[in-house]
């Protein structure tokens, strides 16, 4: 016992020891900062309205807004809430996992959460990501316990309510919940449960419902609308692989052979661990069933992705655990004769090249450069007269989270003080050549004042466009169309204003941004060339 708790706290040490050398410190992200917003203004009516347009369900903002209560939203206690969040999914999916498995395959599953790339990353971030994996173990837990306990109290009311929450943590966890409904329907035709174990599970299934239900006029209205108009189609073959790949390594497709190599190795992993014929078979633990809800779950959500492109990596973080359970059972069943010490470390050791690598890019470049960005303006700008302009919105929040209340800045292309974006209808709201008219105009306003325009926007090649001419939008995708608006606001800058040094780049893993100033031509005549 002694023994067991020593490895385990080890373990844990070692998650929060990644965590805190990956983790960035220097500020809130975008979505962060946009989640904090969220959670901490106004009432919970007005916490609901603001999901309502940001697209996601209301746990962790829940979560955090009692937090808060106690310990403050400021920059260190959120992202120490986040990382405590993360690794407490460690000694919890641990004590979880050691119900069914030997204290051995518990520990290395705990090993692999705890070192895991995606899970860290996401776990260092004010997310739900590192929640749902822990939810979705549970969850399964319950089902199984479910179907299978003589005792019917507590196990489907544990799954109802474990359930539930997972999917208010993030609607991707409802492909976990289809795959264990994919399990009963099976399992029952197989003859693996009888009409009592069945029952068990649709009472639990029921409860999760019925739990869900107020939330459903609020999924609805999001389903109805596009709450994420940058993602794109794939090719259904890269899905395939991608999502393989997604669950361990999170690689993506690049040049670069150690990326490649990450990529094909994670999907032979999968390919192995989910279709090998041996799988382990005890009176606590059945392979089978584990496997079939990772698969038909996992499946689920790739059927989906083909038709509606939404599919990011982290979104498959409520099946890490049940992959992780799925790889070390499926290894230890299929090299038996391993000695005990290969087969103790050997199912971890060999993702540490591929994981090493990937961990010391995280504690390279940070999520964000957003805060420096803005202490950058804080410092030079003349509350007076500058106007801040945001024309990428993605980043309106980091930006307005850290910003002063007395520097005037607006963001394109609602053209108001964004603190939390409304993405249902952005597209067509991007597109609209009135709403860039009214910011050139305010533009042109602010330099006649002799003021100067801070510009925030995307890091990318900056290319000239007329930003007279509203038909070149027409068939771009929201990425192409937000890449030319932003063009377009550059032009109209360059020709009728003076840059003030050059673009200053704030480096992040997701959303790297430029800083550019302008103010108004001097020894020239002024150039009005905006629309009133």
């Amino acid at each position: 016992m002694k023994s067991t708790f020593t490895a385990i706290f080890l373990v844990t040490l070692l998650a929060l020891l990644v965590r805190c050398f990956t983790a960035t410190w220097t500020g809130l992200t975008t979505d962060e900062a946009n989640g904090v917003f969220i959670a901490t203004t106004g009432s919970l009516p007005e916490l609901v309205k603001l999901l309502q347009a940001d697209g996601n369900p209301p746990l962790l903002h829940v979560m955090l807004r009692l937090y808060s209560m106690i310990f403050g939203h400021s920059d260190l206690a959120v992202k120490l809430f986040a990382i405590a969040l993360g690794t407490l999914q460690i000694p919890l999916s641990f004590l979880i996992c050691k119900q069914f498995l030997s204290r051995r395959l518990a520990l290395q599953v705990a090993v692999l959460l705890a070192i895991c790339p995606p899970l860290v990353r996401y776990s260092t971030l004010l997310r739900a990501y590192s929640l749902i994996s822990l939810l979705g173990l549970l969850s399964t837990w319950a089902c199984l316990k479910s179907l299978s306990a003589r005792k019917v109290f507590p196990w489907p009311v544990l799954y109802g309510v474990s359930t539930a929450a997972l999917v208010y943590g993030h609607y991707w966890g409802g492909f976990v919940a289809i795959g264990q409904a994919c399990l009963a329907v099976i399992g029952f035709v197989r003859g693996w449960f009888d009409r009592t174990a069945i029952k068990h599970w649709f009472f639990g299934a029921a409860i999760s419902v019925a739990l869900f239900l107020p939330w459903t006029p609020i999924l609805y209205y999001q389903l109805q609308h596009d709450m994420s108009p940058w993602d794109v189609a794939q090719n259904p073959s890269v899905l395939v692989s991608e999502m393989a790949s997604y669950v361990f390594a999170g690689t993506y497709y690049t040049l670069q052979p150690a990326d490649q190599l990450g990529v094909l190795f994670s999907t032979v992993i999968f390919l192995f661990a989910t279709f090998t014929p041996r799988v382990m078979l005890t009176d606590k633990f059945d392979g089978r069933f584990w496997r079939l809800i990772t698969l038909c779950g996992y499946g689920a959500g790739l059927l989906v992705s083909l038709q509606i492109p939404a599919l990011r990596e982290r979104y498959l973080t409520p099946f890490m655990a049940l992959f992780a359970i799925v790889y070390v059972t499926a290894f230890a069943s299929n090299f038996t004769r391993l000695p005990k010490l290969a087969g103790a470390i050997l199912p971890i050791v060999i993702w540490l090249p591929i994981w090493t690598r990937q961990l010391a890019a995280l504690a390279e470049v940070p999520e964000t450069g957003t805060p420096a960005v803005v202490a950058k303006i804080e410092r030079e700008a003349d509350r007076k007269k500058d106007l801040v302009v945001i024309s990428w919105p993605v980043v309106a929040p980091a930006v307005m989270f850290y910003l002063s209340k007395d520097l005037d800045a607006i963001t394109f292309p609602d053209l108001v003080r964004t603190s939390t974006n409304r993405w249902d209808g952005m597209i067509d709201r991007l597109r609209q050549q009135s709403n860039l008219d009214r910011l050139l105009s305010r533009m042109q306003k602010t330099l006649t004042a002799g003021g100067k325009i801070w510009l925030v926007d995307r890091s990318h090649a900056i290319e000239s466009s007329d930003y007279e001419d509203n038909a070149q939008l027409d068939g771009l995708s929201y990425s192409d169309t937000e890449l030319v608006r932003m063009n377009q606001i550059r032009t109209w800058l360059t020709e009728n204003s003076q840059q003030i040094g050059t673009n200053s780049l704030a480096p992040g893993r997701d959303t790297p941004v430029f800083l550019s100033v302008y103010r108004q031509k001097i020894g020239t005549e002024k150039d009005h060339r905006c629309k009133d």
